[in-house]
């Protein structure tokens, strides 16, 4: 990218973001727990940033921009500007303005992440039990056995358009949770929780020993899990006699459920920040390994598209790994392989949720294995397209040193993209950062 591109997407970026004459009102929500979780990983980041972590301060910034539906109801868009603009500026030594785009990315997987934008708190519909495999599974499909059972007590308000947990106060932040009452939204765990104060300060940041480690996670891999992990904590924060009660039939959905004690409920308010950080750490960690990729050519050239993905899926690609590939990177070619999948029923005029009922089939169908240079089976993939199985071959046995995503089209309708990390954990990046080049995942959300 060009300086006056980057000039231009920053200006962007942050155009919302100072236009008002009081841009950081007094107890923005949750303004304290994104500051602490966009700063704290970068302390478990590599370089720059580990060694500027106090200057990772942008993860506030979607919330004041003036823009919201740029900042929030279309965050897959505002995500990519932030991440690819940050590359660029890294890659071209600008490293605060990197460092501050990013960690205002980091902004929509904290929020991913978080106990307030759980989907739990939402009403469970009636067949969403264990049927992960259809196209009507919500989230409590995918939640442990053991909660299958629960059924809380959550209406919604029609006037205010939010969810109410039917609870008894905490004694955990009583204060906060009466605040809510006061408001007028009792009951609302999104309110609750974006008006608690944070734990942990900023300025001393969580500690860095809390965070887990993310070694051979991909970035979105890592942010999908992190929101899943998300759901499980926030069920922890209920007493589990009390929500067995509330579900029982003869109670009509309307028994009070109760909050743990206060111990425990501060302890999962510490496995939050923790599984926050962690996935904003994997995602600093991307854009460190994607600034420092050579680009061979442009899939945006090759792919002239706003859904790039759906033209390369007309080409009929494949996926080649070696066949002694990692199981992480394999884990991270699941991702790729099914955004192509998805690409193909899309262009079909197959949708969401229809496209599930084939799309592990249509993933598995995508792979192939093919050999590689000794020791390159951890760190190369091959996406490959209309070509002969020798030639394809003969790309794969190619030399490649260093981070490299290479688009080559052939003389007719052939072609190829070929990645290759320095590294395991790089190549693994380089999954996410073709990713984000083709613009995909198209959501976040299923």
């Amino acid at each position: 990218m060009n300086v006056a591109k980057q000039k231009v997407i920053t200006a962007v970026l942050f155009a919302g973001v100072f236009a008002s004459p009081t841009p950081y009102p007094a107890g923005a929500a949750g303004t304290p727990t994104h500051m602490t979780a966009g700063m704290s990983a970068a302390r478990v980041a590599p370089e720059p940033f580990a060694s500027r972590w106090r200057q990772c301060r942008g993860a506030v910034h979607p919330d004041y921009m003036q823009d919201q539906p740029l900042g929030h109801e279309n965050q897959r868009v505002a995500g990519l500007l932030y991440t690819l603009a940050a590359i660029d500026w890294l890659r071209a030594g600008e490293v605060n303005k990197a460092l501050l785009l990013a960690s205002a990315r980091s902004h929509y997987i904290e929020d991913e992440s978080c106990l307030a934008h759980a989907d739990v708190w939402n009403p469970r519909a009636s067949d969403d039990r264990l049927r992960r495999d259809t196209p009507s599974a919500g989230i409590w499909s995918f939640l442990p056995a053991s909660v299958q059972d629960w059924r809380l007590p959550i209406v919604r308000d029609p006037q205010l358009n939010y969810a109410r947990l039917t609870a008894e106060p905490p004694e955990f932040r009583r204060n906060v949770w009466d605040a809510c009452v006061a408001d007028g939204r009792p009951g609302g765990m999104h309110h609750f929780f974006d008006r608690m104060p944070s734990l942990e300060s900023a300025a001393d940041g969580f500690p860095a020993g809390r965070i887990p480690d993310t070694t051979n996670w991909s970035a979105y891999d890592r942010e999908f899990y992190g929101r899943w992990r998300a759901e499980c904590l926030a069920l922890k924060l209920l007493d589990p006699e009390s929500v067995a009660a509330a579900s029982r039939s003869d109670t009509g959905g309307k028994a009070p459920v109760r909050f743990v004690a206060p111990e425990q409920f501060r302890r999962v308010l510490d496995d939050e920040m923790a599984n926050m950080c962690a996935s904003v750490a994997a995602y600093y960690r991307y854009v460190s390994v994607a600034a420092r990729t050579t680009l061979v050519g442009e899939i945006e050239a090759m792919f002239p598209s706003a859904d790039r993905l759906v033209l390369l899926a007309r080409r009929d690609p494949h996926i080649y790994l070696a066949p002694d590939a990692p199981w992480p990177l394999k884990r991270a070619a699941w991702l790729l392989a099914m955004e192509l999948a998805r690409a193909g029923r899309r262009d079909e005029g197959i949708l969401y949720p229809a496209y599930l009922k084939t799309l592990r089939q249509d993933a598995e169908g995508l792979f192939r294995t093919i050999s590689m240079p000794a020791g390159e089976g951890d760190r190369r993939i091959v996406i490959a397209w209309q070509d002969a199985e020798k030639n394809i071959a003969d790309l794969a046995a190619e030399p490649l040193a260093g981070n490299r995503i290479e688009c080559r089209s052939g003389k007719t309708s052939e072609g190829a993209i070929l990645l290759h990390g320095e590294d395991l954990q790089s190549a693994i990046h380089e999954i996410d950062y073709l990713l984000d080049l083709a613009l995909a995942p198209s959501s976040i959300r299923p």
